[in-house]
């Protein structure tokens, strides 16, 4: 289903409160990658994967923390964990959506079990 979107959003970022002289050094970002689709009815539905990453220390310039934008720092996070886990996490997501839509397991009523009154 090629009419998924994901959106990916920063929930908190974990700081040095000083950390060779820069103020609030962000050194891991909590993030989510949400899914969302509409296109069949009984939609719409939504996914979602979350997880934090670990942001190299001094690689390039310093931001400071009240001038980063969400998407600086979702660049940080993707940057680090590689374009390929970053489809794999918008596969992950995309995936929930697929297991709504079509259940790969079910659980029927039981055989034995009947819907009118013990005899």
């Amino acid at each position: 289903m090629s009419d998924i979107s994901y959106t990916w959003r920063v929930g908190a970022m974990d700081c040095y409160p000083d950390f060779s002289g820069y103020v609030d050094y962000v050194f891991t970002v909590h993030w989510d990658c949400l899914s969302y689709y509409s296109g069949v009815s009984g939609g719409p539905f939504n996914g979602r994967v979350y997880s934090c990453t670990s942001v190299p220390l001094n690689t390039g310039d310093f931001i400071p923390y009240a001038n980063l934008t969400e998407n600086q720092v979702l660049t940080w996070v993707w940057d680090t964990i590689g374009e390929d886990q970053k489809n794999a996490y918008e596969s992950g997501a995309g995936q929930q959506i697929l297991n709504q839509i079509t259940p790969p397991v079910v659980q029927p009523p039981l055989p034995w079990l009947s819907t009118g009154t013990p005899s």
